[in-house]
């Protein structure tokens, strides 16, 4: 074994035996939530975040989504499958992070891989039929402000395209909602 940390992943219950199948019966430690069509379960020592197992799952058409602890050589993050195609974003507290440089300018292709992310996710618990599929996120969020600096970062965003230039101002996302 390598680099490890803990995982989270919630899928279908209809696809367990294909995750089992692909994994291994005793692949996951623990079941933290169980509801009539979903599963979320807990692997408390995930190898390299078992990202090369995912991508096989994903490739095989499995929907997913989840997150990961830190390792020694990676950060946290939150991952989602659906369409055949896995994407991860680094997170904080369970929401996407999008690191700024020096000049407070963020990171394009984080900020991509945050879309992307969000995107898969919503489709991902929408097949899965996750109505809230992050309720202990906006606890957290609530209770630590990163929802304040998490919607900084998107009203900024949307106010610039996807190469990082300027369309309009910034100001003008007072009013949105």
């Amino acid at each position: 074994m390598g680099d490890r940390c803990s995982l989270y992943i919630t899928f279908r219950k209809s696809d367990e035996p294909k995750f089992c199948s692909a994994m291994g019966e005793d692949w996951y430690d623990a079941v933290e939530q169980e509801e009539e069509t979903w599963i979320e379960v807990s692997v408390e020592e995930a190898n390299y975040a078992m990202y090369e197992d995912r991508e096989k799952l994903a490739t095989a058409g499995l929907v997913f989504f989840g997150f990961h602890g830190s390792g020694g050589n990676y950060k946290e993050a939150i991952f989602a499958a659906c369409n055949g195609v896995q994407t991860e974003a680094l997170s904080y507290d369970g929401r996407p992070m999008i690191v700024v440089d020096d000049d407070g300018e963020p990171d394009i292709k984080m900020l991509k891989e945050a879309r992307q992310y969000l995107k898969a996710e919503k489709e991902a618990s929408g097949i899965i039929t996750v109505r809230d599929p992050w309720a202990w996120r906006k606890w957290e969020a609530w209770n630590n402000g990163s929802v304040g600096a998490g919607i900084l970062v998107y009203f900024y965003a949307t106010e610039r395209d996807y190469e990082g230039n300027y369309e309009g101002n910034l100001l003008s996302v007072e009013a949105a909602p």
